[in-house]
């Protein structure tokens, strides 16, 4: 994003305060690690090129790396600049799963998934894969998912295609073949289902086409461009728990078994304890929330300061805000999401063009925040659920249930997990790991009910 422009009015705020993900190079990005208190995101490249290096010696150890982090943090942004940062080593492949897999994804869909963009990918820069082998591969898929009159129809279908696009050669065919196998797990749930089943039955077999096409990939790098393969398996920290806790405790093994250097994103919500995610990928990194303030409850400058320079690299302060302190304000009650940070900017400048104002001031910014503040209350019914549990975590910056009864302990970490995932307990990082609730959420009236009463 080369012709980037500050925000100078209200109007301008809320192009820049979307959610997306910022490509490397894009000056909207600004370092906040200091203020996440962690080095894990150095040592994650650190320990990507070391595995590169070893992979240079001649020792095929292809690492599988779990990465932690809560939605909105700003974990894809991270990713693509240490993909960029690594670019004179590895050829990245980032992958995102489709919003119709986020609540029932399996490691067959993810492998299917792989095929196809690796295929399609190398194709699109000019190093295409071995055409026997992606035809070999994209035809065991084919054979093994589909009954023959399916696989007769949609061949004619390609070549109907093919025809009326002008496409031909036997890698293009297969590439639309292997789209559309993709595609029936994208829509109904009984094709997924089905094709699914199959697939894991051949799971061994299925490993060994997907790595057919890895080595190759891996071959050709190495003879043009004399760089290794990453693989980012993206947004899988959208899964809901379920979904998460059997692909990656049930089925972790089998991810960890292709030939390539992968990263996978992790939903925070499953790494709680009983459960480790570092049981199952050994080399796992945790991207914390920026902090705030500290388990005493004293404002982070370094975090407050650096979430600051991130509103001035997409907003100008001093044209759209009264004063500073009215950002800073907005820092502190974010509890360091970055998500919501953008939200109540947005709130925040709507407020004020709804009151006529040219500027956002400190009542707007406050209205901003009881927006966001309505937005939480809708997630957290019925209250009593979940407020119990939120003063208690505000209270201790841990979870800690008062009872040795396993029904309750699994009814509260069935709490707990929920509000982690929706976003209301927030996740820090100094010398140890700890929670708060969000600062929003401390200024509903539920929530001061409840500390009252414990």
């Amino acid at each position: 994003m080369t012709n980037h422009k500050r925000a100078e009015s209200l109007r301008e705020v809320t192009a820049q305060t979307t959610n997306q993900p910022l490509r490397s190079g894009d000056p909207r990005y600004v370092d906040v690690a200091k203020g996440r208190d962690t080095n894990d995101l150095d040592m994650l490249y650190i320990h990507l090129r070391n595995a590169g290096t070893l992979e240079d010696t001649g020792t095929k150890v292809f690492t599988k790396v779990a990465l932690t982090g809560g939605r909105g943090c700003g974990k894809t942004t991270e990713l693509f600049k240490i993909e960029d940062k690594l670019s004179d080593e590895f050829q990245s492949l980032h992958l995102f799963v489709d919003n119709s897999l986020l609540g029932d994804c399996d490691y067959t869909d993810l492998f299917l998934w792989l095929v196809e963009s690796l295929a399609r990918e190398f194709e699109k820069r000019g190093m295409p894969l071995e055409e026997k082998l992606v035809s070999n591969v994209t035809d065991w898929f084919a054979e093994t998912t589909l009954v023959e009159e399916e696989r007769k129809k949609e061949q004619m279908n390609i070549q109907t295609e093919a025809t009326a696009e002008g496409k031909v050669g036997l890698y293009w065919v297969k590439l639309k073949l292997l789209a559309r196998l993709r595609s029936r797990i994208e829509g109904s749930v009984e094709q997924r289902q089905e094709i699914r089943r199959k697939l894991q039955n051949y799971s061994a077999e299925l490993i060994d086409k997907v790595n057919l096409l890895l080595n190759n990939a891996q071959q050709i790098l190495s003879q043009k461009t004399k760089k290794k393969l990453l693989i980012v398996q993206d947004n899988l920290d959208r899964l809901d728990e379920n979904t998460a806790r059997k692909l990656f405790f049930e089925n972790g093994e089998q991810l960890k078994k292709i030939n390539a250097h992968v990263i996978y994103t992790v939903p925070n919500a499953i790494d709680v304890a009983p459960s480790r995610i570092d049981v199952i990928f050994e080399n796992s990194y945790i991207m914390p929330t920026v902090k705030i303030f500290d388990q005493e409850g004293k404002d982070f400058e370094t975090g407050i300061d650096a979430l600051i320079k991130l509103v001035n690299s997409r907003i100008d302060i001093d044209k759209v805000f009264d004063s500073t302190e009215v950002v800073r304000y907005l820092v502190k009650k974010s509890g360091g999401s970055m998500r919501d940070l953008m939200r109540l900017l947005n709130y925040a400048q709507l407020s004020a063009q709804a009151d006529n104002k040219q500027t956002i001031d400190m009542i707007s910014a406050k209205q901003g925040i009881s927006k966001l503040r309505v937005d939480f209350e809708r997630t957290l019914v019925p209250a009593d659920v979940y407020f119990g549990v939120l003063v208690q975590v505000n209270h201790s910056k841990q979870l800690k249930v008062g009872t040795d009864d396993s029904n309750s302990i699994n009814r509260i970490s069935r709490y707990f997990i929920d509000l982690i995932d929706n976003g209301s307990i927030l996740e820090y990082m100094n010398d140890s790991w700890w929670y708060d609730v969000h600062p929003i959420i401390q200024e509903t009236k539920e929530f001061k009910n409840a500390t009252r009463q414990l």
